[in-house]
């Protein structure tokens, strides 16, 4: 049997958070965090083997770009979410996918299948 990819999830909304770590979780992830804080991110990225991240891009009074260019260095893929239309990332991390809140679970089980490589999936 495969282990199961690790996904690092960084995203400060509680509610938002259960409902990314449920979704990873059903399409087969193991979730690590979620983090809530840019700290508790980064010291995530920097310790933990990850297979990909979803990253909140605003963290209550910073971003989570730290964390996006800590994973950049380790060739670790991450995606964006944001909620609002601004996009000030630094040129080293502007070619990563943003994915919009409201979040559609469809769009999200479908990046997440990207990443999974489900030709290595042993079948039910």
């Amino acid at each position: 049997m495969m282990t199961p990819k690790r996904i690092l999830i960084v995203e400060d909304d509680a509610i938002i958070a259960m409902d990314l770590q449920f979704i990873a979780e059903d399409a087969g992830w193991q979730v690590i965090g979620p983090a809530g804080t840019l700290d508790k991110g980064m010291d995530l990225a920097e310790r933990e083997d990850i297979d990909f991240a979803l990253l909140d891009m605003n963290l209550r009074n910073t971003t989570s770009f730290p964390i996006a260019q800590a994973l950049a260095r380790k060739n670790v893929p991450a995606v964006f979410l944001s909620g609002s239309n601004g996009d000030n990332r630094p040129d080293d991390i502007k070619t990563m996918k943003v994915l919009a809140k409201p979040l559609d679970s469809k769009a999200l089980v479908n990046e997440l299948e990207k990443y999974a490589h489900p030709a290595n999936s042993v079948a039910q």
